[in-house]
């Protein structure tokens, strides 16, 4: 990653924003499709209660962290927000990658993120 001394003002802030939702997608696509079981025949969804949770387990995470802790309170727009950023392929997790996973955010029911595999 690149010295958060030689970013423009805004972008050091949005890095770490970042990277805080890489561990929640994370936490997310490890609930609906758990490592080493077979790829689901029907499509996943992610539900807003989800993105709460997986978002208050990775503040939870890390109680002794000294910046602002990763909202929960707009789960809707929580992939809106990482997949519009030019980073987004580079800041998908790695894990998610390996496993060719990626995702896109949905509407109605509840449901905000559909996982595409």
């Amino acid at each position: 990653m690149t010295d958060e001394t030689e970013l423009p003002e805004g972008e050091a802030e949005f890095l770490r924003v970042q990277s805080k939702k890489i561990e929640v997608i994370g936490i997310l696509l490890d609930r609906k499709w758990p490592a080493g079981t077979p790829r689901p025949s029907e499509p996943l969804f992610v539900s807003n209660q989800e993105v709460i949770d997986a978002i208050q387990e990775r503040n939870a995470r890390h109680p002794d962290e000294t910046t602002k802790k990763l909202s929960h309170r707009n789960p809707a727009n929580f992939l809106k927000d990482f997949i519009r950023k030019p980073t987004c392929n580079s800041n998908w997790p790695a894990t998610a990658k390996a496993r060719r996973i990626t995702a896109r955010q949905v509407y109605g029911k509840s449901r905000v993120i559909k996982v595409i595999q």
